[in-house]
């Protein structure tokens, strides 16, 4: 919303993140942990085109739009989990 309001952003791309990295394990243990599951990574060889690791860079809607990151990595995983169970939910 900040860029639409922001005079001389018009047609840029920002990322959006909780401005901190997160391994694929660190994803799985927070989802086991909200989910109360028990879900094991299974490990293949990596294959042509594999990202091996990948951030959002958040520096740039830091620094044009002052954006600061107002949940963490496990609360946004929690309210993400939320609205999609009542998303889901109304559904049926």
């Amino acid at each position: 919303m900040r860029a639409s309001t922001t005079l001389g952003v018009a047609g840029r791309i920002y990322n959006i993140g909780c401005g901190r990295s997160a391994s694929l394990l660190e994803l799985i243990a927070a989802l086991n942990q909200i989910l109360g599951t028990e879900l094991v990574p299974m490990f293949a060889p990596p294959r042509a085109g594999d990202v091996r690791f990948s951030s959002a860079d958040i520096s740039r809607a830091r620094a044009e739009l002052g954006y600061e990151p107002r949940v963490g990595f496990v609360e946004g995983l929690e309210q993400t989990i939320a609205a999609w169970e009542d998303s889901n939910a109304a559904s049926q």
